[in-house]
């Protein structure tokens, strides 16, 4: 017999379903972001992260050709109270680097796309497709 033990730590976890559980959801995600491994909130905050990334996904669902990634970029840094250094450090790039992308003063690589694409979400074909170096 399994026995299923639940950390007290752990908060129960409900879906996301409208504007004010997304709220909820959100702010006790940005309560947890960043968190170590070891961390008792550290599962809670990838659950999380998931969940309200799916309710984005599902909400905000847009055309590849439709997306500046920069300026998606901006928007999901706005909306999470987030510094360049913040996403830049979940991104393991250089904060001088993430600077470079978001001024458009280097070229895009497939590497930043994909690391964009698996933190954030922003799909990396529109990063590839619509990012236009100055």
């Amino acid at each position: 017999m399994h026995v299923v033990t639940i950390s007290p730590h752990f908060a129960v976890i409900k879906p996301i379903t409208d504007e004010n559980s997304y709220k909820t959801a959100l702010a006790r995600l940005n309560a947890i972001f960043g968190v170590s491994e070891d961390h008792p909130d550290f599962n809670e905050s990838q659950i999380l992260f998931d969940l309200v990334w799916c309710y984005e996904q599902r909400k905000n669902e847009f055309k590849d050709e439709d997306i500046d990634p920069v300026e998606f970029v901006k928007v999901y840094m706005e909306n999470r109270e987030l510094k360049q250094k913040d996403l830049a450090k979940m991104l393991g790039i250089s904060t001088a680097r993430f600077s470079e992308f978001l001024n458009r003063k280097t070229d895009m690589t497939f590497k930043l796309a994909k690391k964009l694409h698996e933190a954030i979400g922003v799909p990396a074909e529109a990063i590839l497709k619509n990012y236009h170096k100055k």
